[in-house]
Parts: structure tokens; sequence; C-alpha cells
């Protein structure tokens, strides 16, 4: 997991806000983890000899602190943790498919945690969603039933999130990394990087925040909404205008307050059919404003990938250059070195040419 930490911190421009660690174990990610700079570091592990570790280790002075308590996707009180010989596998889920991959690995006890939804420990931290905030989750074989217990809202204020699963269920009704990446890309997170490091099954997957798909989502969730408001409404006008009808067909005539009630019943549905009409006018509006965005984002990828393609020329001319200069600089030091020897031996040659013109004067 250390590389996709590193890749976080050379693509962000200043320190990571809040950053949160779900099954952070006896802290040997914490130099990496330090790192980034977070302005608040908060570790969670259920088991309690790791949670004590982690205190020791913790630095409250750098805005570390250590939560002891296991997250879970609905409120359950306390819960079972299943300890194997190996607590970096402990889960709340009893192993399956770990144990055909490490043989050695057995279940050695069972522990009563406390325990707060991944929902609660999130509000309780009010993450700014303008802050570069991380969200790693190491919950063996139950990230994605986190994840969809979780609102979209509470997971998109976290500018980047880790995962760290397998590629294959371990757990029994667990799932897998790649499960829980597809859910996260749906709410508008789009994938990075996925750790090399790791050993099959396991892997570590990096996705962060993409500003225009988290805005469409929201669109879509609020034209789902409208839509859902606006059937509830013509349902429960359809039953009540039912009912109205039975009752007068019971009492078998038809005075003037039943022919007022009824006008008064035409009127809420001629109000609701307006309302509607509204409604049906805004979806089409927020259609429009997605149609907008989606193009936005288009011709924003369009220029990065066109920006990027410049820079890779550019960078490719630079190091042309820079080898032609070094070609031309040693061929001017071996000119330098020809013509320096070239002069001395004319000097030799003139001095020769001397001593012979002197010589054939004393002869002649």
């Amino acid at each position: 997991m250390n590389c996709l930490l590193q890749h976080i911190r050379q693509n962000t421009q200043t320190p990571t806000g809040l950053t949160l660690v779900i099954g952070a174990g006896n802290g040997a990610s914490l130099p990496a983890l330090r790192q980034l700079g977070s302005s608040r570091l908060v570790l969670v592990e259920a088991h309690p000899r790791q949670a004590e570790e982690l205190a020791r280790r913790a630095r409250m002075d750098l805005g570390e602190e250590v939560w002891h308590q296991a997250i879970t996707a609905t409120a359950q009180g306390n819960v079972t943790l299943h300890v194997l010989n190996n607590p970096n596998y402990n889960s709340l889920m009893s192993p399956s498919g770990l144990l055909t991959y490490f043989p050695n690995l057995r279940a050695i006890s069972k522990l009563e945690a406390p325990s707060q939804t991944l929902t609660e420990s999130i509000t309780a931290l009010s993450p700014a969603e303008d802050d570069d905030n991380l969200l790693i989750l190491d919950a063996p074989g139950q990230t994605l039933e986190l994840l969809k217990a979780t609102p979209p809202s509470a997971l998109q204020s976290f500018a980047w999130i880790i995962i760290n699963g397998a590629v294959e269920t371990l757990y029994s009704g667990g799932s897998t990394a790649t499960e829980s990446a597809f859910w996260l890309q749906k709410l508008g997170f789009d994938p990075v990087s996925e750790d090399q490091e790791a050993l099959y099954p396991h892997t570590a997957l990096l996705l962060v925040r993409n500003p225009t798909r988290v805005e469409t989502y929201r669109l879509d969730t609020e034209i789902r909404q409208l839509y859902e408001q606006l059937d509830q409404c013509q349902r429960a006008h359809v039953q009540e205008a039912e009912d109205y009808r039975q009752k007068l067909d019971q009492l078998g005539h038809h005075s003037d307050e039943q022919t007022r009630r009824l006008s008064e019943r035409q009127n809420q549905l001629d109000a609701l059919t307006s309302e509607k009409a509204e409604l049906i006018a805004a979806r089409d509006a927020l259609s429009q404003d997605k149609a907008v965005l989606t193009a936005a984002r288009d011709q924003q990828t369009k220029l990065a990938n066109e920006r990027k393609t410049q820079l890779d020329a550019l960078t490719s001319e630079k190091a042309e250059l820079i080898a032609a200069r070094d070609a031309l600089s040693q061929d001017k030091a071996a000119l330098t070195a020809a013509r320096d020897e070239q002069t001395k031996l004319a000097d030799e040659r003139k001095t020769q040419l001397d001593a012979l013109t002197s010589e054939k004067a004393e002869l002649i």
C-alpha cells in the first residue's frame, strides 16, 4: 500500500486534510501515512492488543488518534471478531477461501468488540469536501457491505479512497476488491492505480474522486427522486379519488356537498397535474445541465490529453537537443586538440626550415 500513498503524495499540492484508516492493525504503515502530512489521522482497530500497540505509537501532537472499535455497515452494538494466529487477517466474518490459500492460518479465538457504523464515524469527523481527505478501508470481506450502507455524500467527502482486499472471496459472505471498486465508480470515483507489491490473492486499489462525475451522480439522483415523488403523489391522488368515488356509490346520492368535494378533488388533480408538468420541466433542465457538464468533462479530458502529447513531444525534443549539444561539445574538443597538434607540428617544421635555410646559406 505504500506505493499508493506515494502516488497520493506526488499528485497533491497540499497536505492531506483528514486520513481515516479502517483496520489500522499495529501501525506498520504509520511512517508512510505520516509523510502525507494529514492535519488529522484517525486509526481504527477492533483488536484490543493491536489497538494498544497503535496507542503507544500514535503521536497526539501530530493530530493522530486511535479508536478501539469495529466498523460495521449497520448499528449492532458489540460484535464478534474472528481472531486468527496472524492478526492481519482478523475479520468480523469467518474465513473460508482464505484458508485454502494460507493453510497455516487458523482461528484461535473470538472476541467481543464495540462497534460503530462507517456512516457514524464519518459524520463524527465531519470531513470538509474541499480538503484532500483520504479513506483507507482494510476490512477483510466486508468492504462492499460498508460502502453500500454509507450515504454517497459521506464517501464523496473523500478525495482519495484505498481499498485493501482480495481478487477472490476469502471470507464467508464477503466480497472482492474489484466489486467494491465498481461500486465506487458508480458514485463518481475513477480508478487510479493498483498496488504492484501485493501478493496474490491480495490486492490494493486506489481511486480518486472525479468532481464532474460526482456532480452528474448528484443530478441523476435528484431526477430519480423527483420521479419518485411524482409517482407517490399520483398514486396517492388516484387512491384518494377512488376511495371518494366508492363512498359516493355507497351513499347512492350526489348532494351539493359531495359535488363541492368532488370539485375540490378535481382542483387538486389539476394542481397535481400542473406540479407534474413543473417537475418534468425541472427534470429536463437537469438533463440539459447534465449534458453540458458531460461535454465540459469530455472537452477537459481532450485538452488534458493534448497537453500531455505536447509535453511528451517537447520532452523528447529537449532530450535530442541535449544529446546533439553533447556530441558537438565532443567534436569541438577533438577539433581543438587537432588544431593544437597541427600548430605544434607547424612550429616544429618552421624551426627545421629555418635551420636548413641557415645551413644552406653557410654551405653556399
